[in-house]
């Protein structure tokens, strides 16, 4: 994806000082972009829904989420930016202030989209998602993210990039389920989404579906 695409969808920039500012004070109060909260803030409600779906013995799932950026662009320019550029540098700024502004389209999307009992959470330090979609199984969250991958596209010409965990298929702790879905992360292109290999056998066995 080229740097143009970020900057593609209009009304977008222009408000940039604006929410950027925005997005600074909901930090200082324990929220992410768009308002979400800190993954950290929302502990105990991740206990509490984990708790429940282990009385009623029904899944959930847990979704890393992040911007598919465009690594190879992002590399190159950081290299020229090394070489004194100043050119490239002030790209790089751009694009990393756009990418910011990008982030918070998605936040908005992830708040509006979903279902209240859901839980959507922004992890600043590595600049990621962590959702917690109640009563919902691997297939369905892949479905869900699905959705969600193509209201982002057509609202800026960019790709996510999922990872997916099932409780109680890949793990039975908060902290197993997004460590299984940061693997699923890990291995997955940008632009495609991934589920935890055990979630996706469990389903696979129930359906008959799924390869």
């Amino acid at each position: 994806m080229c740097l143009i695409s970020f900057l593609s969808f209009s009304g977008l920039l222009w408000r940039g000082h604006k929410t950027e500012a925005a997005a600074g004070r909901a930090a200082s109060l324990g929220f992410g972009t768009a308002g979400i909260p800190s993954f950290r803030r929302s502990l105990p409600e991740f206990g509490r829904e984990l708790a429940r779906a282990r009385r009623a013995q029904r899944p959930l799932a847990v979704v890393v989420l992040s911007l598919g950026r465009d690594l190879l662009l992002e590399q190159e320019l950081r290299s020229a930016a090394a070489g004194g550029n100043g050119s490239v540098a002030s790209r790089m700024q751009l694009l990393k202030r756009t990418t910011h502004l990008v982030s918070l389209v998605l936040g908005a999307i992830l708040r509006d989209a979903l279902r209240e009992s859901d839980i959507v959470t922004y992890g600043a330090a590595d600049d990621r998602y962590v959702i917690l979609l109640t009563d919902t199984n691997v297939v369905q969250a892949q479905q869900a993210v699905q959705r969600l991958s193509e209201l982002f596209y057509q609202r800026t010409f960019s790709y996510l990039r999922a990872g997916i965990a099932e409780f109680p298929a890949d793990g039975l702790t908060l902290e197993d389920l997004v460590s299984s879905a940061q693997v699923a992360w890990d291995k997955r292109p940008v632009g495609e989404i991934s589920a935890s290999s055990a979630g996706v056998q469990k389903q696979a066995s129930a359906s008959g579906r799924l390869r």
